[in-house]
């Protein structure tokens, strides 16, 4: 009898059942949702990542970034960057207006549905116990019990939603994990010594392009010798300092080190061998005894080398010395170094590595001529018997140096010394030393 009356009871109950899983069913399709999550996901939040995040953080920024100050109050470019930054925001907030449109209706119909379930449970469940079927207890518990599986389904579907956009993330982030490695890493090992390096019929051409920056390369560096590398702009001087360094690999032929290609070296040893400075070289917030040291520890003594750069009377002016920051962007009392310093302070980095191969690019391009002269007398001192590469406009660092590679059109025209080069009719090494020399006269 009381099996029976069970049965009758959840006969009675099933009207209930369907209607609460008419969210689920044909009132509400889980495909719908599904599929207008899956075009919201793949059209809006691509749209709104690059517009929102990448444009507008871009010229946000930029507005507020004090390097920038210079060029924008001298230029009057605050209307222009205020006027793009607006428009910006207008086509994020058309956007999200987008966005919003397209989740409306589907948000409208979500309720109604929801009402329209909620009625008719009550409706139904309620007369059920008018009629007397069950309790106004049973009729609370069902109540409960159909807010508790309403909150279940609309979770259910919430979490699948999630899923489906946490995968989509995922997937961009498996595709990024399967791409074949940029540069290929060997295993062989290289110690800090005296290297000899070959570049043996080398040709580059950046990524996109099939313009070759450089052009049948070859050149033999012996251990300790000091190169000189110069020519016009473009002429492939900083490109050539970058395949060395492995930045970039030779679109054809190949580079030695010690006799091996440098493919073959385990790559972060291979990097411990250059201590370079780039004409874009970087300082960052940290005190100026971090920023010399970097990852190289920083609790030696740095008075020598900082005597050595020119830069003791700077740092003793300093109330706190080298644990100055550099910049004020973690503290007020930070300093603002002029460009020789900042210059100086790249040059210390570059020597405190202690790396066998030193590398100059335009290291006194930001340098009085006084500062200048004194980093030419000091260079023997600087780099001592490591090898080195020195890039630069200013051929009077020419002097200094071993040998002298004169770059033109993504080749070595010229090569040798500079009492070889200055006197080769028409040359180039010798029309660019005329040039400047000129001037001094």
């Amino acid at each position: 009898m009381a099996e029976d009356r069970k049965k009758k009871t959840i006969h009675k109950l099933y009207p209930v059942i369907k209607v609460l899983f008419s969210t689920a069913g044909k009132r509400y399709p889980l495909f719908f949702v599904f599929e207008a999550l899956k075009t919201l996901v793949q059209v809006v939040q691509p749209f709104l990542g690059v517009i929102v995040t990448r444009i507008f953080g871009y010229f946000g920024w930029s507005i507020v970034d004090f390097r920038f100050g210079k060029d924008i109050r001298l230029y009057d470019a605050r209307e222009m960057m205020v006027e793009r930054w607006k428009k910006n925001t207008e086509e994020s907030i058309a956007a999200w207006k987008w966005q919003a449109d397209k989740n409306y209706p589907c948000a409208l119909l979500s309720g109604i549905l929801s009402l329209i379930r909620t009625l008719i449970t009550y409706y139904y469940v309620g007369l059920l116990v008018i009629r007397r079927v069950f309790s106004i207890g049973i009729f609370t518990q069902m109540i409960s019990s159909a807010g508790a599986l309403d909150a279940t389904l609309g979770g259910l579907v919430w979490n699948i939603q999630e899923l489906m956009k946490r995968c989509n993330y995922a997937y961009e982030y498996v595709l990024f994990m399967e791409y074949p490695a940029a540069l290929p890493k060997g295993k062989a090992r290289i110690d800090k010594k005296d290297h000899k390096i070959e570049f043996k019929n080398v040709s580059f051409a950046y990524p996109g392009t099939d313009k070759k920056v450089l052009n049948g390369i070859n050149i033999t560096i012996e251990p300790g010798e000091h190169l000189s590398i110069v020519g016009l702009n473009g002429a492939g001087k900083t490109t050539f300092i970058k395949l060395l360094c492995r930045l970039y690999d030779p679109t054809e032929g190949e580079i030695l080190v010690d006799g091996r290609n440098i493919k073959e070296y385990d790559y972060k040893e291979y990097m411990a061998q250059f201590a370079p400075v780039f004409q874009d070289f970087k300082l960052f917030g940290f005190t100026i005894r971090e920023n010399i040291a970097l990852g190289e520890g920083g609790n030696s003594d740095l008075s020598d080398l900082i005597k050595i750069v020119g830069l003791e009377e700077f740092i003793g002016k300093l109330e706190k010395g080298l644990d100055t920051r550099v910049f004020k962007v973690f503290e007020e009392d930070g300093v603002e170094p002029s460009g020789g310093e900042q210059q100086k302070l790249a040059i210390a980095r570059a020597l405190y590595k202690q790396a066998p191969v030193v590398i100059l690019d335009e290291p006194t391009a930001a340098l009085d001529p006084i500062a200048e002269y004194e980093i030419y007398r000091h260079f023997h001192t600087l780099v001592g018997n490591k090898t080195a590469f020195y890039i630069s406009h200013r051929l009077s660092s020419c002097r200094f140096c071993d040998r002298i590679a004169v770059f033109s059109d993504g080749k070595i025209a010229e090569y040798g010394n500079h009492d070889e080069l200055v006197i080769i009719p028409d040359g180039i090494y010798a029309k660019m030393f005329e040039a400047q020399a000129q001037h001094y006269r």
